[in-house]
């Protein structure tokens, strides 16, 4: 248990106060991945030997990446890490923090929390087709701007008047 004093004079009495915590914030290095345009909501969690005591809360500062918007350091104690962070390119970012716990007038030493900033794909405009009633479609074909790789779509038919039901 660490103790740590402080003295206080008041109306010329001295007060003797106490900030007790059980132990001081200790946490590993941490990665995470996110999507593009996701919010980042990072709280270290006690595992791996993290010592966090409650109310333990969070200072940053962020290294500059120029395809990544939306990145900021944050020197006034947070609850969490929490930033929306937007990339431009079509391959995974990374974005390195160096987080600070804070608690009370505890000294702490920094960790760095590796964020992998995934790109998120975009649909192309697809044409409208405009077809007489048993004529053959021209296959549809979706395509990304970005051409981020492992893309999967879905689609769902918002106008169901047109004869193809709403799946």
């Amino acid at each position: 248990m660490k103790i740590f004093f402080n003295i206080v004079a008041f109306f010329s009495f001295a007060f003797l106060l106490f900030d007790i915590h059980a132990q001081c914030p200790s946490i590993s290095n941490s990665t995470i991945a996110v999507c593009s345009n996701a919010l980042l909501n990072f709280n270290p969690s006690n595992e791996v030997g993290n010592i966090i005591p409650i109310g333990t809360a969070y200072t940053w500062t962020v290294a500059d990446n120029a395809n990544v918007t939306g990145e900021s350091n944050q020197l006034t104690p947070q609850n969490i890490v929490s930033q929306t962070l937007t990339q431009s390119t079509n391959s995974p970012i990374t974005v390195n923090y160096t987080v600070t716990p804070v608690l009370g007038s505890c000294v702490t030493t920094a960790f760095n929390l590796q964020v992998t900033l995934n790109p998120t794909p975009a649909v192309n405009l697809i044409l409208s087709q405009s077809l007489c009633a048993g004529a053959t479609i021209t296959a549809v074909n979706f395509s990304s701007t970005f051409g981020v790789s492992g893309t999967t779509y879905d689609w769902t038919n918002t106008t169901p008047s047109i004869g193809l039901p709403a799946l």
